[in-house]
């Protein structure tokens, strides 16, 4: 559904929470203003999203004003139901000649590759996704597995499907 040229909502939902975060992150550098909306469960989602993007991705955002609301709305068997709304109103304040600032580049290359600061694991510190290793790094199996793989598993789920590839383990 494509939107208005004018329409500065961000409608939030059951979506990923980042889905919401690059749209409003997108709608500010945009038009520097946006409209997060949401109802029910949904609203401690909004806020995170504003949050987020405040603090994350465009560091200069201001939530401008907040209303909250109470929505009466009618089932399908005529029932009236009370669900509560926000709509949390944000902007980038204007520099110091009235206009909108530059667009804030949402993802910014790290590398000539495309990964982190650190490679593909992690680095050498042993940050949280750095490779498990021996301490001589060889094969020998003194990490579980006789290939060096870890004990226990056979694969990835664990089941018996290596065994049977290999041809034996289950002979009776």
């Amino acid at each position: 559904m494509p939107r208005e040229p004018g329409d500065k909502t961000v409608y939030i939902g059951r979506k990923p929470r980042m889905t919401y975060v690059i749209a409003t992150a997108k709608q500010m550098n945009d038009d520097g203003e946006v409209i997060l909306k949401a109802r029910g469960k949904s609203i401690s989602q909004a806020v995170d999203v504003a949050e987020i993007v405040r603090r994350r991705y465009i560091k200069d955002a201001m939530v401008d004003d907040i209303r909250i609301a109470t929505e009466v709305l009618e089932g399908e068997d005529g029932e009236h139901a009370n669900v509560s709304s926000i709509q949390i109103f944000m902007s980038r304040p204007l520099d110091d000649d009235g206009r909108p600032p530059p667009p804030v580049d949402l993802f910014p290359r790290r590398d000539d590759r495309g990964r982190g600061p650190r490679g593909r694991y992690g680095g050498e510190d042993g940050g949280p996704r750095a490779r498990r290793r021996d301490d001589d790094d060889e094969g020998d199996g003194a990490d579980g597995g006789a290939d060096g793989r870890r004990a226990g598993g056979s694969g990835a789920r664990g089941g018996r499907g290596d065994r049977l590839r290999r041809g034996g383990g289950d002979e009776e």
